[in-house]
């Protein structure tokens, strides 16, 4: 166990021990996005590990989704790179009374994600050793004090034994790119978001967060989109913190706060992973941030309805999570 804060030095006691299992299917080359990525495999893992400490923290398990890019693919060497997130869970979270000292997880379901860079070295078309680093992270988005996050990095060491061939790596001729291009220029996005978020360890009450965001990007290939947008907030936590608060001149302030944001988002077809950056432009709670940060996924359906989950941080702070809907203007 990572213990990336000082007031987490006391957790970490041995090496932590558990096992991983995964179902992968490579892209047969006949979607468009799959032949943009030279045939990735889309997976389902579920990791079952030690914590590093089982008093405080317990077991940590984690079941995601994933996507496994090629990145080298030689005859003899592959370099791969997986990203993946979903639902977690930790044994063990804070308690006042009966487990203080875990001071870094105050709920038991969690988000998950994986990271992941493979290589792959082969002896001969279907036996190979493989080699790499893996980092996962729990995090509840502050959705529960404690949230400073359990990080487990890893180093892998194993052996592959395939038993059939994989579709062979189709590299794209400049005239099949220029096919694939995005016949849109630009897009314009409306999204709706609800999200919710603790105030303290003192107070765990559930608040809410709301929050719509107006984006225009721009369709440089379809790989990838750049865009830029306002977004306006409104998060409860913040206005129970005006509140409470022991500076009455500070009871006038408002939960209310807007930003211009600019996001790069990774198109893998009808999905994106994005990741964005912001700054408050009104702000008037007591948090006193100049920037924020976005990252998550988008689902198009139908090429115009979005699914939105967006972790809103300021920087490497959880502020929470957003569960959104939006729709996709025509041009």
């Amino acid at each position: 166990m990572l213990a990336h804060r000082t007031k987490m030095q006391h957790i970490p006691k041995q090496l932590v021990q558990g096992f991983e299992m995964s179902i992968e299917r490579q892209s047969n080359n006949e979607k468009d996005w799959g032949k943009i990525y030279n045939n990735p495999k889309v997976g389902i893992s579920f990791l079952a590990t030690g914590t590093g400490n089982y008093d405080i923290m317990g077991t940590g398990f984690g079941l995601n989704c994933y996507l496994l890019f090629p990145l080298v693919n030689t005859e003899k060497f592959k370099l791969k790179t997986s990203w993946g997130w979903g639902l977690g869970w930790i044994t063990k979270k804070f308690e006042p009374q009966n487990n203080y000292e875990n001071n870094t997880i105050g709920s038991h379901i969690n988000l998950f994600a994986a990271i992941k860079l493979m290589g792959e070295y082969y002896f001969s078309p279907k036996l190979a050793m493989t080699f790499g680093v893996s980092f996962h992270h729990w995090s509840n988005s502050a959705f529960k004090y404690p949230n400073l996050g359990l990080n487990l990095p890893s180093a892998n060491l194993g052996f592959i034994y395939k038993f059939r061939d994989e579709i062979p790596f189709n590299k794209l001729s400049k005239v099949d790119k220029k096919k694939l291009k995005p016949r849109e220029k630009g897009e314009l996005t409306l999204i709706s978001n609800l999200g919710f978020k603790a105030y303290s360890v003192d107070d765990n009450s559930t608040y809410s967060a709301y929050s719509l965001e107006l984006n225009y990007a721009r369709l440089w290939s379809s790989k990838w989109k750049l865009s830029g947008g306002v977004d306006l907030i409104y998060n409860t936590a913040y206005a129970r913190e005006i509140e409470i608060s022991v500076d009455p001149s500070k009871r006038n302030n408002s939960a209310f706060q807007s930003g211009l944001n600019l996001t790069y988002h990774q198109t893998i077809g009808s999905i994106s992973i994005l990741l964005g950056m912001g700054a408050y432009v009104i702000d008037n709670t007591l948090q006193n941030e100049v920037f924020y940060h976005k990252f998550g996924s988008r689902f198009l359906i139908k090429d115009r309805i979005i699914i939105s989950t967006v972790l809103f941080t300021h920087w490497a702070r959880a502020d929470h999570m957003r569960w959104g809907i939006g729709y996709k203007f025509k041009k």
